[in-house]
């Protein structure tokens, strides 16, 4: 679940997977993702978690530079409960990961459970978007069975339109989104939250905040948006978050998604169906 502020997600895993240009010389076949493996980051001992840290902030280098090692570390798995999923390719080399993390916080008058996550893939693989919802999904059930009445939702920073395209097709509920007003104490919990988490809003809208994400290759981006078929997600992202690409202040828009029990499973029946008619 859609990743990458202090701890709000990053999710940047399919910006880089269109080709350059459309008559471009065909690329090398795309490793697959065949393994996952799932761990508590705390739980690991000490010379595994500087393993994993290096090789994860190696594929970060790859995307940015605004971060030095140790300041991504506490962010990206500094939380007591960040759960981690690591997926590797064929050849045996680590692919991707994600990042999650959940924290309690009131919500128009009631405790929720918030997640958080990160997520970030290398081009050369394929299969990722699948996985990487399948994997948060799986999380997100595994903790609304352990605690059925407490509601659970996703807060995402959505960097691109990519993440954000992701969403809208396979998630049943999310705010904002196009044709759908938000409720008014969703916009008064996001202001709670960018103030509590010390984030950097953008004056005017409540779930416009800055980022320390950079995109790896806006154009790139903005080609595979065009190639799209269904633009409606898309066009909303870019009308109300149109500074994503912003080489000196770029921004990202928060999403919140609710994971109740009809939601996770209505997830991934979308995930599945996608998967059948390819897209």
């Amino acid at each position: 679940m859609t990743s990458s502020s202090a701890r709000a997600s990053f999710d940047v895993g399919v910006d880089r997977r269109a080709p350059t240009h459309a008559d471009a010389v065909p690329s090398p076949r795309r490793l697959r993702i065949t393994k996952t493996r799932r761990v508590t980051w705390w739980r690991l001992s000490e010379g595994e978690r500087a393993h994993l840290a290096d090789a994860c902030y190696a594929m970060y280098c790859e995307e940015s530079n605004t971060l030095d090692r140790d300041t991504f570390v506490a962010r990206i798995f500094g939380h007591p409960s960040t759960r981690v999923g690591l997926f590797y390719g064929e050849d045996g080399a680590l692919a991707g990961f994600f990042n999650v993390a959940i924290r309690k916080m009131a919500i128009n008058g009631r405790t929720h459970g918030v997640f958080s996550a990160g997520v970030l893939i290398r081009p050369e693989y394929r299969g990722s978007s699948d996985a990487f919802a399948l994997f948060g999904l799986t999380e997100a059930l595994w903790r609304k069975l352990r605690s059925p009445l407490l509601p659970l939702a996703y807060l995402s920073l959505a960097c691109s339109p990519a993440p954000y395209h992701r969403f809208w097709l396979i998630m049943p509920r999310m705010w904002p989104a196009p044709g759908v007003e938000t409720p008014p104490y969703l916009d008064e919990a996001i202001r709670s939250i960018i103030k509590g988490r010390n984030l950097d809003a953008v004056e005017g809208d409540p779930w416009r905040v800055a980022t320390f994400l950079r995109p790896h290759d806006p154009g790139r981006i903005q080609r595979w948006t065009q190639r799209v078929r269904n633009q409606v997600g898309l066009r909303f992202y870019e009308s109300r978050n149109p500074t994503w690409h912003d080489p000196e202040r770029p921004t990202a828009l928060l999403v919140w998604i609710p994971l109740e029990l009809r939601d996770i499973l209505g997830a991934m029946h979308r995930v599945v169906r996608l998967r059948l008619l390819g897209r």
